[in-house]
């Protein structure tokens, strides 16, 4: 249930050929259709009241994020700037990880996406755009899930990708500084609770920081005000769908959760339940009853006080739910490796059409629980969304 660095390993493997990748310096992100552009910005930030469990002893804790916010179509947002996908350490790092798969130099530092220049405004009042926190998968970067965060953005979030230092494989911060990550931090049980703890108490702070009219202005160019918290969405893949819960059991601030194809941990989420909506976006690969009841989804939603969703996306795999799946469509190349290596790693579901199906039923939870809209598409199957089964019952919002 972890999206490692071997996930990107693989994808990149299978999708890049020396002469293809070595050529063509397209842009390999493709625009949200939302009715807004979005603009892009980074920063860190230090936890002097926590010791960073997993650094170099007494340093204190500290996380890098991303802050995805819409910005008005047109004048607004021109001239538009092309940003590197990955920063150029982070590029580097994983190109000595492919090198064994002769992967070309430069390979990963043609991925790029097209975002409002850096000084762009977000569109009209801050708060009239809710705040949703995004949190990855073990092993893996805030950044492979930019697209999806990008997409929320156009619908008029704002969106913060969170990076947990030392449980994904590389976290570059701005001043150059690097923290490198630990395999075996899920090793046990009780240790892979802490890691999940650890990451609730990151999210935490995260928004403890935006109450600050500094951070965010630092964050959100144009912004007249600090960032409105108290109604906070989240979503999470793998360890950080278990992350999104946790938080949710722990801070009042974050009205709903969804969690991307991740295993759950903690008797406060298993045992105990969630006391707000919780949205559950399963593979296919990953959803019997039996498993369910393995990975704490049986439990959590047996024990839910709201409303309570469990959907399986047909065709899917683990990795299908971060950038991977729409990148490789993209680019094209799902034709010209052997299929039987893409199903295992990407499913059998197109690329686009999986991005699509998910961040569509992301957006729909996000915009009952933060906006109040009602939506037939959380309460029963839509024929636009074949791939999607309904595993169980729904509890209406009150």
């Amino acid at each position: 249930m972890t999206l490692s660095i071997v996930s990107c390993i693989l994808w990149f493997a299978f999708f890049c050929s020396k002469s293809i990748c070595a050529a063509d310096p397209r842009i390999l992100v493709p625009n949200p259709m939302g009715q807004y552009a979005y603009g892009v910005t980074t920063a860190s930030m230090i936890d002097n009241a926590r010791e960073d469990p997993f650094g170099a002893g007494g340093q204190a804790r500290a996380v890098l994020v991303s802050m995805y916010y819409p910005v008005k179509r047109g004048a607004d947002c021109e001239p538009k700037r092309n940003m590197s996908y990955l920063p150029t350490q982070t590029a580097a790092f994983e190109a000595t990880t492919l090198s064994e798969f002769d992967i070309p130099n430069g390979t990963l530092q043609q991925l790029s996406m097209q975002v409002c220049r850096a000084d762009a405004a977000i569109a009209g009042n801050s708060d009239d755009h809710p705040l949703v926190v995004i949190s990855p998968g073990f092993g893996s970067s805030r950044l492979f899930y930019s697209a999806i965060a990008a997409a929320i953005a156009s619908v008029g979030y704002k969106v913060v990708s969170i990076d947990h230092p030392y449980d994904g494989a590389f976290v570059e911060f701005p001043d150059g500084a690097v923290a490198l990550g630990k395999a075996d931090l899920l090793r046990t049980q009780e240790m892979a609770e802490k890691a999940v703890g650890v990451r609730a108490g990151d999210v935490s702070f995260l928004l403890d920081q935006l109450v600050s009219l500094q951070v965010s202005r630092q964050l959100i160019p144009g912004s007249d005000s600090d960032v409105n918290v108290t109604e906070v969405g989240m979503v999470g893949h793998s360890l950080g769908g278990a992350t999104a819960a946790s938080a949710m059991a722990n801070d009042r601030r974050i009205a709903g959760a969804v969690n991307m194809d991740g295993k759950l941990y903690g008797k406060e989420v298993i045992e105990g339940g969630l006391g707000r909506p919780f949205l559950i976006i399963a593979s296919s690969a990953l959803n019997s009853s039996e498993e369910g009841d393995t990975l704490g989804w049986t439990s959590t939603l047996d024990h839910s006080r709201d409303f309570k969703l469990q959907l399986k996306l047909a065709g899917s795999q683990h990795a299908t739910f971060s950038d991977f799946a729409l990148l490789a469509q993209a680019i094209g190349y799902r034709d010209t490796v052997p299929k039987e290596l893409v199903d295992t790693v990407l499913g059998t579901i197109d690329g686009v059409r999986s991005f699509k199906v998910i961040t569509t039923y992301i957006i729909a939870f996000l915009d009952q629980v933060l906006r109040h809209k009602e939506t037939a598409l959380l309460s029963k199957p839509d024929e636009r969304y074949p791939e999607i089964t309904f595993e169980s019952s729904v509890s209406p919002l009150p």
